[in-house]
C-alpha cells in the first residue's frame, strides 16, 4: 500500500485474520475488538520488554493543545526497533515486521475503508490517497485523561493494542462516546472537547492482548477517564495516515 507498509509483510499474523474475522460492532461508531493481537510468545515478550517513560518522550512536549496531559509518553516503534537492547532486538523486529507489514495494513483498510473514504472525500475532494502506517508505544502514569475526541482528519483508522499486565484494572480501557448534540460532527479533529456534551456508550476493557480497531471520522469520539490505578497504562498505537493524494 505503501513503503513503509511494504517493508517487512507477515500476512499470517493473529491481528490481520482477527480484523478480518472480528464483527463490526455499530455503536456508537463502528469499530472492532480482537481478543487476541499477538500470538501468546510474542505478547508475553512485549509484557516483560515494554519500554519505561525514562525511554521515551512526555507527548505534552510535541503537542500544540495545552490541555494534553503531561502523564503520557511515547517513542515510535521505528526508533525502539532500533534503540532497543540487543536481547530484545529480535522482539522488536517481529512485532515491527506485522504493524508495519502490508498484510496489516491491507487488513486495517479493507475493514474500515466504507467508513473512513467518506470523510475522507468530504474533506479532501477525493477517495484516492496514499497511505502511511505509524506505530508509537504509549505508557500513560497514573493520573492520566484525555477527553472525548475523534483524532486528526488525516488518520484513517487505528488501532489500540493493549499491554495489560494480569492484574491491571479494566477499566483503564478506552471509553467510546456518543455526543449529546445529534448533529454534533468534528470534521478536523483537532479539538478535545468537555466530558458533560457526550454520552459514554461503551469502556473496552484493558485487558491482555486486546485491541480496538476503528475508523476515524466525524462522529468516532473517544477518549480515557482519568486513570487513578497505580499501575500504568500501556498500548502500542497503530494508524493508517493519509499521506498523499492520489492524482487521477
Amino acid at each position: 500500500m505503501t513503503d513503509s507498509a511494504a517493508e517487512n509483510p507477515v500476512d499470517d499474523a493473529p491481528v490481520i485474520r482477527g480484523l478480518a474475522a472480528a464483527p463490526m460492532i455499530a455503536a456508537p461508531f463502528a469499530h472492532k475488538i480482537l481478543d487476541a493481537t499477538f500470538d501468546a510468545e510474542t505478547y508475553a515478550a512485549l509484557d516483560a520488554c515494554f519500554p519505561t517513560p525514562e525511554q521515551m518522550r512526555a507527548k505534552v512536549l510535541g503537542r500544540r493543545n495545552a490541555n494534553y496531559s503531561d502523564k503520557r509518553f511515547t517513542i515510535p516503534l521505528a526508533d525502539h526497533v532500533r534503540d532497543a537492547p540487543p536481547q530484545e532486538q529480535d522482539l522488536w523486529r517481529r512485532v515491527s515486521s506485522i504493524l508495519y507489514g502490508s498484510g496489516f495494513a491491507r487488513a486495517l483498510f479493507t475493514a474500515f475503508a466504507p467508513v473512513f473514504l467518506k470523510d475522507l472525500e468530504a474533506n479532501y475532494g477525493t477517495r484516492k490517497f496514499r497511505y502511511d502506517v505509524v506505530s508509537e508505544l504509549v505508557y500513560d502514569r497514573t493520573g492520566f485523561a484525555l477527553k472525548p475526541h475523534t483524532d486528526a482528519s488525516a488518520k484513517a483508522a487505528t488501532m489500540l493494542t493493549y499491554v495489560a499486565a494480569p492484574g491491571d484494572p479494566e477499566t483503564l480501557g478506552t471509553v467510546l462516546f456518543e455526543p449529546v448534540d445529534p448533529d454534533l460532527a468534528d470534521t478536523a479533529g483537532t479539538r478535545l472537547w468537555e466530558a458533560d456534551g457526550f454520552r459514554a456508550v461503551s469502556r473496552v476493557p484493558f485487558r491482555p492482548n486486546l485491541s480496538v480497531a476503528f475508523a476515524r471520522h466525524g462522529r468516532s469520539f473517544h477518549g480515557v477517564a482519568e486513570t487513578t490505578s497505580p499501575r500504568p497504562r500501556r498500548l502500542i498505537q497503530t494508524s493508517l495516515i493519509v499521506a498523499a493524494k492520489v492524482e487521477a
